[in-house]
């Protein structure tokens, strides 16, 4: 499907914003927005802003889902835009994203700086030291464009899917949050 998906609070803290300014800025053309996660009356900036920008017709507003239909939205994008600037020790839009085989576009953070390795390799996505608007802009479009440079990596795609899916996830939380299963 042309959409790209935007996973999180509707906070600045992060990106919303930048997700909106980034796609306002895309020469790819023909897509939607898909902003998931946040409440409706937390989003009304953000709705207000993709007014301003001129892409309020090309964004739909998700709100929050269940972990499956949020999978389903991220294997059918052709990008996740992880704008955050937070540092978090293990953030899971990532890991979702890379699960469901879909690229990512991200501000690096240490947690994605271990996953994504050595600054300039993009074959599990584009993460931007200066993740600014038209920095996120131009590696969406780098990777839209669909350069064979760019190609996934079957293998991390598979390891992905492993380590990160849904269902392993949910058991290591489970298991954590409530004690080992007897």
């Amino acid at each position: 499907s042309d959409t790209i998906v935007y996973a999180g609070p509707l906070s600045h803290a992060k990106g919303a914003h930048l997700a909106l300014e980034s796609f306002a800025r895309l020469r790819t053309t023909g897509l939607e927005l898909l902003m998931i996660g946040g409440e409706a009356h937390h989003g009304s900036w953000a709705q207000e802003l993709a007014q301003t920008l001129g892409v309020a017709g090309n964004v739909r507003w998700l709100g929050r889902m269940s972990a499956p239909d949020l999978a389903r939205h991220m294997a059918e994008a052709r990008l996740v835009l992880i704008p955050s600037h937070c540092e978090e020790p293990f953030g899971l839009t990532w890991a979702q994203a890379l699960a469901c085989g879909t690229p990512v576009v991200a501000a690096r953070t240490r947690s994605l700086a271990e996953l994504f390795g050595p600054e300039g390799d993009k074959s599990r996505g584009i993460v931007l030291r200066n993740a600014d608007a038209g920095a996120l802009a131009l590696a969406a479009d780098e990777l839209l464009s669909e350069k064979p440079e760019l190609a996934w990596v079957t293998g991390f795609s598979a390891r992905a899917r492993e380590r990160f899916s849904l269902r392993r996830i949910d058991s290591i939380l489970k298991s954590l949050y409530l004690g080992s299963p007897s």
